[in-house]
């Protein structure tokens, strides 16, 4: 509780997060592992609360973006070492069931925030999830075209809506058939922007 109203207050004010942003990302990297031997059986509602908080303030969306980045990364990439395989597919389970909730903050920041540093650590947050989301998000949901015609030309956001883009060309087709049309618009928007 001490680290989460730490974290909170020193993201709270944006000159605060910003001087101190090296703590706060140590406090959320103290903050993914607990949640890994917590959640979600002692905080069940913690992807809402993350969620609901983000509402606080920019510095605060931004601190909590950095947040489920490392923690997306733990659970699906790095698979650490000190978790039991049956822990880190529950962990997994945990974040699948909750992330329609994260991802429709996600969306709803890319299309309506004017913060560049929030827009930047967004894409990046979906970067982080590319790896593992359900292809139905990508395709079905406008993401694909909120990176390709609003992100892809600005150049500040162009090398990570271009890792984005490499990162679902490279998924498997034939898992999702139904969205390999998809693949073909995708080259083709990205030649054009290009």
């Amino acid at each position: 509780d001490f680290i989460l109203k730490m974290r909170l207050h020193l993201a709270g004010n944006t000159t605060r997060y910003k001087q101190e942003q090296l703590l706060v990302h140590k406090l959320n990297t103290t903050v993914v592992d607990i949640l890994k031997q917590d959640w979600p059986h002692r905080w069940p509602s913690f992807v809402a609360d993350l969620v609901q908080s983000c509402q606080a303030s920019d510095s605060v969306c931004h601190c909590n973006l950095n947040l489920l980045s490392r923690l997306s990364e733990e659970i699906f990439d790095y698979r650490s070492e000190r978790l039991t395989a049956m822990k880190v597919a529950q962990l997994k389970q945990s974040l699948t069931a909750e992330f329609t909730q994260v991802f429709q903050l996600l969306l709803s920041l890319l299309l309506t925030s004017q913060d560049p540093d929030i827009l930047l650590e967004a894409l990046r947050t979906v970067l982080c999830f590319l790896t593992w989301i359900p292809e139905g998000y990508i395709f079905d949901e406008g993401l694909i075209e909120v990176l390709l015609f609003k992100f892809l030309p600005d150049a500040r956001y162009r090398l990570v809506t271009v890792q984005c883009l490499t990162e679902v060309a490279g998924m498997d087709p034939t898992k999702g058939f139904q969205y390999a049309p998809h693949f073909s618009q995708m080259f083709v928007a990205v030649v054009f922007q290009l």
